[in-house]
């Protein structure tokens, strides 16, 4: 027995000289250098690219196994001979220690990368330097063709390949390290230039049971960004479970993005639940400090001041689900919530409530001036005429309008809501606005659009139908009690109408542009105005004036303007053309009705206004028929400037029976027929009637 423990003890120690012998000396009489030529045909083989190892390669082996390179340079496939490398490192170092090897437990002194360069290139005709690299495609014996990749669901159901178990009982990595990296991006058909440099990724106390400590920064284009805190820890195998993280990146030395959750399967079927919590920042100032102030509306100083977000996140690679979304955006608050699945389509929901939004600050700044409109038409057409006839209006200097694909709005699932307590814009001032909308299979059904405007409240439905290249839809509209002056002065600066507003209308459209949406509008309604005025025409006063015209009366000299109690607007809409079959108002002073037609698509009015005027005050409760000639007003031009004139051709005509009556007396007068005297008195009691049909019978 004592033999045998001797032997073993001096097997023991032979070995254990044997192998501190191989530790020191093996690095020493191996000439590793040889094997460089071997290394780098290896790995261009392998990547199907040049590869240089220009510095020496030194190796140990105790107490650490390590290794460690210099000079690295791999470079670019054909077709990339005069560009940069496509990576070169300064240097790689790795040390392992060896003994703890023996029990498969893996301990990294150190893993650095010192000065790593990528440059990516993409050439004019879209092949970038990064392509073909490696191993050829694997063909189909049989067909002789390439072998279609599998999509990314059929992957996640395939198996992973991922062990149950790392082959380690443990791991532990005190520095993990990219140091002075660069990455450089070139597209030479656009002409641009991008750079991340400095970047410097450091990664402490690695291990497979406890928290990973991240510190990474970087500079893109010269702006710094950093991320920082803790993974893990990532079990073992890595990629299985749950993998914890809580991290914040910093971008530009303005946006701080904090992040905290987990990810469940990395590796296989990841799903995550994170916390998302984007702070405050001032986006007005980052564009300004970037030299991009062109990108925000330069006359809308107060806004893009505030930002932020918060929100939860869940999902996996099919569905993204959102709640509990705070926005905050310079005084406006938006909580939401939505989700997005069958990414392909995709399917979205929304649900959006904002306190108040002020439209107006974040819209770019209206024009003063617009380009002139040019009528590529003949003056012998009619202003009715319709786009068929060929004639129409075009914007100088503005190229006609792409043809859009609605190719994915026909894939598109929508169902949201939205809500705005208070909302301008274009300086009007809408509350409590309510929008629901739902989209499938190309239809787009807007209802309900509900707000109380202006006094009054506003419902409209709208349906889009874009199954076709040419989209259709239908509009409904009712208002109530909505006082148009403030409407009509904020969509058009300008001052012809007041009153208040119930409407009924129902439209039909065909088309995507406005000039074809108007030349192909079709529907019926009717407008009432009550308690109103049309501003700018005094009907009333255009009668005082023909009787001062006449030597009978003085003109006026007030702000035109006619009241009236009632004004009520049925219409026929066909083809852009607005038909009405009478346009009736009461007024305390007159009575009107309106006959003709306006066409929306020329923009230009043929209308006939029929008054007839009372003597009293008594509004629309006086029915007593009064005497005396009307004087109707023809209403043409455009309707950015429409014309007001008598029509005197209808006037003579009514006035004919008291032109014969006067034209008989001034007969028998030359005839000498009678009392001259008393025949020239008849002849002037007559001339003073007719003109005084011009009054309102004062």
């Amino acid at each position: 027995m004592v033999k045998i423990f001797k032997w073993m003890s001096v097997i023991l120690g032979f070995t254990i000289i044997l192998s501190v012998a191989a530790v020191f000396l093996v690095p020493r009489l191996v000439d590793v250098q040889k094997y460089k030529p071997r290394m780098e045909q290896m790995v261009s083989h392998a990547t199907g690219r040049p590869f240089l190892m220009g510095g020496d390669v030194e190796l140990s082996l105790f107490p650490w196994v390590g290794i460690s390179l210099s000079d690295l340079t791999l470079g670019n496939p054909e077709g990339f001979d005069k560009e940069k490398p496509f990576l070169t490192v300064g240097s790689f170092d790795v040390k392992v220690k060896l003994l703890p090897l023996l029990s498969r437990d893996i301990q990294v002194k150190e893993f650095v990368l010192d000065g790593p360069r990528v440059v990516l290139i993409k050439r004019t005709n879209g092949i970038g330097n990064w392509e073909n690299m490696g191993s050829p495609p694997t063909h189909d014996g049989n067909a002789g063709k390439t072998k279609k990749p599998s999509s990314p669901e059929t992957i996640a159901k395939q198996d992973s390949g991922i062990p149950t178990a790392l082959p380690v009982n443990a791991l532990a990595v005190e520095r993990f390290a990219v140091i002075n990296g660069v990455v450089e991006w070139h597209d030479r058909a656009r002409q641009t230039s991008n750079v991340v440099s400095d970047i410097d990724l450091q990664l402490t106390d690695i291990s497979l049971d406890a928290p990973v400590a991240v510190d990474f920064s970087a500079r893109v284009d010269n702006e710094p960004v950093s991320l920082s805190g803790q993974v893990g820890p990532v079990g073992n195998p890595p990629g299985k479970g749950s993998l914890p993280l809580d991290v914040t990146v910093k971008l530009l030395e303005d946006i701080t993005l904090a992040v905290k959750g987990t990810i469940v399967d990395v590796t296989a079927a990841p799903r995550f639940e994170l916390a998302l919590d984007l702070a405050n920042f001032s986006p007005r100032s980052l564009v300004t400090r970037l030299g991009k102030s062109d990108l925000l509306p330069s006359s809308h100083g107060n806004s893009f001041n505030r930002f932020s977000v918060k929100a939860d996140l869940s999902g996996d690679l099919s569905a993204l689900s959102i709640v509990n979304g705070i926005l905050v955006l310079d005084e406006s608050t938006m909580a939401f919530s939505g989700g997005i699945k069958a990414f392909s389509k995709p399917d979205i929901r929304f649900d959006i409530t904002i306190d108040e939004l002020d439209l107006d600050q974040y819209l770019p700044p209206s024009k003063t001036a617009t380009a002139p409109l040019v009528k590529e038409s003949s003056d012998k057409e009619s202003p009715g005429a319709a786009s068929g006839s060929g004639e129409k209006l075009k914007t100088v200097g503005i190229s006609p309008q792409r043809k859009m694909d609605y190719t994915p709005l026909r894939k598109l699932v929508l169902n949201g809501r939205a809500a705005v307590k208070n909302l301008k814009v274009k300086e009007m001032v809408l509350r409590n606005v309510e929008m629901g909308i739902d989209a499938d299979k190309g239809i787009f059904n807007l209802d309900p659009f509900t707000m109380d405007l202006y006094g009054g409240q506003m419902a409209s439905a709208a349906i889009v139908n874009v199954q076709k290249n040419t989209p259709k839809g239908s509009l409904k509209l009712k208002t109530d009690k909505v006082r148009v002056g403030p409407v009509i002065q904020a969509l058009s600066r300008k001052d012809f109408l007041e009153g208040a507003l119930n409407a009924h209308v129902n439209l039909t459209f065909t088309g995507d542009d406005p000039d074809v949406i108007k030349q192909n509008l079709n529907g019926k309604g009717t407008l009432v105005f009550t308690d109103g005025a049309i501003v700018g025409v005094d009907l009333a006063g255009m009668v005082r004036n023909v009787k001062a015209n006449l030597g009978l009366g003085e003109k006026t000299a007030t702000k035109p303007r006619t009241d009236f109690a009632e004004l009520k607007a049925p219409f026929i809409l066909t083809q852009g053309l607005f038909h009405t079959p009478g346009i009736t108002m009461m007024s305390p002073l007159i009575r009107l009705l309106v006959l003709g037609r306006a066409d929306l698509v020329q923009e230009t009015l043929d209308l006939k206004v029929q008054p007839k005027f009372v003597a009293t005050l008594k509004g629309q409760g006086d029915t007593k028929e009064r005497s005396g000639l009307t004087v109707p007003v023809l209403v043409t031009g455009t309707f950015d400037k429409p014309e007001f004139r008598p029509d005197m051709e209808a006037l003579v005509k009514t006035s004919i029976p008291q032109v014969k009556e006067i034209k008989k007396e001034v007969k028998s007068l030359i005839e000498n027929k009678g009392d001259s005297k008393e025949q020239l008195k008849n002849i002037e009691d007559k001339a003073k009637d007719l003109l005084k049909n011009f009054s309102f019978g004062q």
